[in-house]
């Protein structure tokens, strides 16, 4: 225990303070010290030094506690990143590529398709099915008339946003624009997700993490794209957009073919429900129109068919 701390107080105040008040006076700043020995009397002192004591205490309690939620918070935080929704993925990916969804979308050019009878959910689980695996995953989010899916590559740290498919309603079917956003470049990714480089290995790429400041980051991510292939490479050799055709091409052209039948055999049907009424309303032996009551034609005497049954549907 210091003894310039204790010196600062008389005898009188010395001998009032138990151990514990002691010890704890020459753990208070200078300032303190200076404080308590010069406000308070030998009578008072003990009082005033508890008091301190307590507020500190139940500051401390108060830090540890803040800090304790915080860890909390932090743990479920990470959690929840852990089990992300699809919509906080494509965010992220877009807040990493410094484009909005809008602007994603906006971006494409020359890779859309239209096709009739299909629904933009209709396309989610195939893509789902072709790109999750150990080098890619496929994210879907948005709302049902507008849906967003993103294919990320998958690094040995973190995932990168390579691709968007954007699945849109229009008239009787959705249209679908493929959006490579490996054009954007590795450095946007890097600027943004800091100490994170990305490294094309064969097949597929890592990502590599180390102590790097978001300039260093940078500059290396610039000397690895110099000596070696970008995230476009990447994109091109797990073939991200011809499979994402072939999958888009596979199911949206069966869905349209049934659908495209369907509208043929609703037509036919129409066409037969329509014959039938004009055989109703006219003679299908000598075209004579039928009057209100006739059960016969009065020109040849036909039989008049039957009431159909479903209503005519060109009077809707």
């Amino acid at each position: 225990m210091p003894d310039d701390s204790l010196a600062k107080l008389s005898p009188d105040q010395l001998n009032t303070l138990e151990d514990d008040l002691t010890l704890f006076f020459t753990t208070l700043s200078p300032a303190d010290q200076d404080f308590f020995a010069a406000n308070f009397n030998a009578h008072d002192l003990p009082a005033a030094l508890s008091r301190k004591r307590e507020l500190l205490e139940r500051s401390k309690k108060s830090r540890e506690r803040a800090a304790r939620i915080k860890a909390e918070t932090d743990a479920k935080a990470a959690e929840v990143a852990a089990q992300t929704t699809d919509d906080d993925l494509l965010a992220a990916a877009a807040a990493a590529l410094g484009i909005g969804l809008g602007a994603a979308g906006a971006a494409i050019s020359g890779n859309t398709a239209f096709y009739r009878g299909v629904r933009p959910s209709d396309l989610v689980d195939p893509l789902r099915a072709e790109f999750n695996s150990a080098q890619t995953v496929a994210a879907a989010g948005g709302p049902p008339e507008a849906l967003t899916v993103t294919i990320f590559l998958l690094g040995q740290f973190d995932r990168v946003a390579a691709m968007t498919v954007n699945l849109t309603v229009k008239d009787d079917g959705t249209e679908v624009k493929v959006n490579d956003l490996s054009t954007r470049g590795v450095l946007a990714v890097v600027r943004a997700g800091g100490a994170k480089l990305l490294n094309v290995a064969g097949q597929g790429l890592r990502l590599l993490s180390g102590h790097l400041s978001p300039g260093e980051a940078i500059d290396a991510a610039g000397r690895t794209l110099a000596s070696s292939a970008d995230l476009a490479e990447a994109v091109a050799n797990l073939q991200l957009k011809e499979r994402a055709w072939k999958v888009i091409r596979q199911t949206a052209e069966a869905i349209e073919a049934a659908y495209q039948d369907r509208l043929k055999q609703e037509r036919e049907a129409q066409a037969q429900l329509e014959a039938a009424w004009d055989r109703y309303y006219n003679c299908p032996t000598c075209g004579v129109a039928f009057g209100a009551g006739d059960a016969t034609c009065r020109v040849c005497g036909a039989a008049r068919p039957d009431k159909p049954l479903t209503p005519d549907p060109r009077q809707k």
